[in-house]
């Protein structure tokens, strides 16, 4: 994103009267307590249209899973609820970022980020949306302490509306990336938190969250990169504890990239693990089952996806990309309502007109099965404008 300086010129010039006075308080109030560091707000404005052919439910405005997709955006068919049009400007986005020099000669950075995705307005009246932390950290000669993106995540394609399998997470965390030629290792110690279902579930329900864990979860990734090929794999850590009960966890996310000449690319990747339930789709599924005889037992879930990028001029582009997930639910009791799988299939044409201005149509088919037999299908079409500045 490119970045500039808001000035907010009625309350610096406000009681000043001069040239000389308005320069000298607009130079105050950009200094930061040092006149070397540098500072840059930003953001993007961006405007969401999604058509689907079943309500996700909930109250208009209050279900982000009207533009966020996953296995909880497929309902069982009712006629009732068929077909179903929002918009929002949830995803717009404002960060603020410094620079420093220091006297070792590296820069201390900070970046905050916020978008709208908070608690959620209504789409009756003002459609007003509160304000969400995404980002809070410092990084410095390699460190970086804060809020960011999960150590874990990586290798997702060119699309809006996220894949089946999407890795996600925010969270607070201490990491060290180092990187030399083409490699780069990152390690980083993060938040944790367990989330369970209790062994009877017998439906799709949100996994709860219990504030016992003592132990981080730890992530080691290592990449490469040059002009034809990203590769990368994670390897995620976890100690489960819920209540007075533990148990051991782990995850992989592995995916490579590929750069043809003619700058179409390919993608693939795969992600699983036992009690990685947390990382995936939102925490659509639990890490683990609170059972019977007061045990947590890891779920096991594992998702992949391929995807191809075309370029069919330097301003248009498209990406056809296939995702799946599922999860090994033989821990559960037998129920009718538990879902077991996923698929969707993704089509879309991003067109960008001008340099910080991006237009997206996106089509995606979806099925999910819970049970032995039970299926549900979903079309949505998408569409969006972002601008970045």
């Amino acid at each position: 994103m490119r970045g500039f300086v808001l000035l907010f010129l009625g309350a610096i010039f406000a009681s000043a009267t001069t040239l000389e006075e308005r320069l000298s308080r607009l130079e105050e109030r950009l200094t930061l307590g040092t006149q070397e560091s540098q500072l840059v707000l930003g953001g993007r404005i961006q405007i969401d249209s999604v058509l689907s052919s079943q309500s996700v439910g909930g109250a208009g405005g209050s279900n982000g899973f009207d533009y966020l997709f996953g296995p909880q955006s497929i309902k069982a068919f009712d006629a009732n609820e068929a077909g179903e049009i929002s918009a929002n400007a949830q995803n717009s986005r404002l960060f603020v970022q410094t620079r420093t020099p220091t006297q070792e000669g590296v820069f201390l950075e900070s970046l905050v980020e916020i978008d709208f995705g908070g608690v959620a307005g209504n789409e009756r009246v003002a459609n007003a949306h509160a304000p969400r932390l995404r980002h809070a950290y410092m990084s410095y000669a390699g460190w970086l302490v804060g809020q960011s993106f999960s150590t874990f995540m990586g290798g997702e394609a060119d699309v809006e509306q996220n894949l089946m399998d999407v890795v996600f997470v925010r969270q607070p965390m201490v990491r060290y990336s180092y990187k030399q030629g083409a490699w780069q290792l990152d390690s980083a110690l993060e938040l944790p938190e367990t989330t369970t279902h209790e062994a009877n579930v017998t439906a799709d329900v949100t996994p709860t969250a219990h504030d016992d864990d003592r132990v981080p979860d730890a992530v080691v990734r290592i990449g490469y990169s040059d002009t034809a090929w990203a590769l990368q794999s994670a390897f995620l850590g976890r100690y489960l504890r819920a209540d007075t009960h533990t148990a051991w966890g782990y995850g992989i996310n592995v995916h490579a990239t590929y750069t043809l000449p003619n700058r179409d690319s390919m993608t693939i990747a795969y992600r699983g693990g036992s009690a990685i339930g947390r990382y995936m789709v939102y925490n659509y599924f639990a890490d683990a089952l609170l059972s019977s005889d007061v045990s947590l037992k890891p779920l096991d879930i594992f998702g992949w996806h391929g995807a191809y990028r075309h370029w069919w001029s330097d301003t248009l582009r498209s990406t056809l990309a296939y995702s799946a997930i599922a999860m090994d639910s033989s821990a559960y009791i037998e129920s009718a309502s538990m879902t077991q799988s996923a698929f969707a299939l993704h089509a879309n044409l991003r067109y960008a007109p001008l340099r910080n201005v991006l237009w997206t149509l996106e089509g995606i088919y979806a099925t999910r099965y819970w049970g032995r037999t039970n299926a549900a299908s979903m079309e949505r079409v998408m569409v969006s404008l972002r601008y970045d500045f």
